[in-house]
């Protein structure tokens, strides 16, 4: 089954494919699976959108998103990169338990919309 925290990070959204990558699905493998024809330009917009979101949290010097801590230690800059910000991400920053900083965290609700409608196209096909 689909779950939202596997469609996580921007780098996971391939438009110009139309795919999107699966993290850790069943049995802890990566999937891909198509973008519907109905969403690609909603999720071209929504991207652009977050595009936007991110340049106003470097500019607000947001220390970027949540990384598995052995990424965040060999690679510290990386949660600041467009490829790894959340893909349906919150409306405000919100304090990280591990740290303390405030930061950008998923917003399930709001990825909800659009994973229901990848269900009814594939209920479709």
């Amino acid at each position: 089954m689909l779950h939202l925290r596997n469609i996580s990070r921007g780098k996971d959204v391939d438009l110009e494919r139309r795919q999107i990558i699966i993290r850790a699905g069943k049995g802890d493998k990566d999937r891909v699976t198509v973008v519907p024809d109905s969403l690609a330009q909603r999720l071209a917009e929504h991207r652009e959108r977050l595009r936007g979101l991110h340049g106003e949290d470097q500019c607000g010097e947001v220390p970027g998103v949540w990384l598995p801590e052995s990424l965040e230690r060999k690679y510290p800059k990386t949660g600041q990169s467009w490829e790894w910000q959340w893909f349906f991400p919150s409306r405000q920053l919100m304090k990280d338990p591990r740290t303390g900083l405030r930061r950008r965290h998923p917003d399930c609700e709001k990825a909800k919309c659009y994973v229901w409608a990848i269900w009814r196209y594939i209920g479709k096909v």
